[in-house]
C-alpha cells in the first residue's frame, strides 16, 4: 500500500535482531523518524508584481519539494507570452526560465 503524503512515519526496529557478523542479536530498539514528501506544490517563483524582474533577468519556480528532472519534459513547460529563444532548465526542487524576457510584461508559466 501506498504511504500517505506528508505523514510523520515512526520507525521501530528490534529488539533481538540477529547480526551478519555472528551469533549476536541486538540488545535493544532503535527508533527512527521520518515524514513522506507533501504532495507537489510551488513554494515561490521570481519576477512577483511586488517585486518587478529587469528585462532580460531569467524567471524561477521553487517546489516544496525535489524534482526529477529526468520525468519532466521542458517541451511540456509552455509560457505565455513565448520568450524567443528561451532556455528552461530543472535542477533540484527549482525550474529556471532563461531568455529575452521583456519589461512590463507579465508572463504566464
Amino acid at each position: 500500500d501506498a504511504l500517505e503524503p506528508d505523514t510523520l512515519i515512526g520507525i521501530e526496529i528490534g529488539p533481538e535482531v540477529p547480526s551478519a557478523e555472528g551469533p549476536k542479536v541486538s540488545d535493544g530498539v532503535a527508533r527512527f523518524a521520518a515524514r513522506t514528501y507533501a504532495p507537489l506544490r510551488v513554494e515561490d517563483q521570481s519576477c512577483e508584481r511586488s517585486d518587478p524582474c529587469d528585462p532580460d533577468r531569467s524567471l524561477s519556480v521553487w517546489f516544496n519539494n525535489a524534482l526529477d528532472p529526468e520525468s519532466i519534459d521542458v517541451a511540456d513547460i509552455g509560457i505565455s507570452p513565448e520568450i524567443p529563444g528561451s532556455r528552461i532548465s530543472v535542477r533540484w526542487n527549482e525550474i529556471d526560465i532563461q531568455g529575452a524576457t521583456k519589461g512590463n510584461t507579465v508572463y504566464e508559466v
